[in-house]
């Protein structure tokens, strides 16, 4: 017998398609208008995005910087409405973003995301991943920050 667990959710399948769609070799932020709600809310360290439009920036500035950036998902739990992912990126620092010329560095960075999803797209997601991990991998500081 195959057990209920062995067969994903709708909101967990959502969110497994926008790891391929958006963070995938293939992606990028126009898929967005697919997955998210025009309203979404993006919580960060130190940030939060408000907007479908304004994440689509963020996530093309972070591509404009890291073109080779990619998400693969670790571990994927769904609760109702609400889906979390142990997940890991990796990219290579080519273009200025958040403010930072390029290091040329390569980086990799496992975090944790929770997103709520609202009538089959989501509509606020909270992002955790060490920052500092990251900007040591790039060689530098928190204060280099600009977004």
């Amino acid at each position: 017998m195959v057990s209920q667990s062995q067969y994903p959710t709708v909101n967990e399948a959502l969110v497994r398609n926008v790891f391929d769609a958006v963070w995938g070799p293939d992606g990028g932020p126009d898929a967005i208008d697919d997955y998210f709600t025009i309203d979404f809310v993006d919580h960060e360290p130190g940030r939060t995005i408000e907007g479908r439009p304004a994440y689509k920036d963020y996530v093309r500035d972070l591509l404009s910087g890291m073109p080779d950036f990619a998400g693969s998902t670790e571990l994927v739990i769904c609760d109702g409405d609400y889906v979390s992912v142990r997940y890991t990126v990796t990219g290579t620092h080519v273009g200025t973003f958040w403010g930072i010329e390029p290091t040329r560095e390569q980086v990799e960075v496992d975090g944790t995301v929770v997103y709520h999803v609202v009538d089959g797209r989501i509509d606020e997601r909270w992002n955790a991943y060490d920052r500092l991990e990251l900007l040591e991998q790039l060689g530098v500081g928190p204060g280099q920050l600009d977004y």
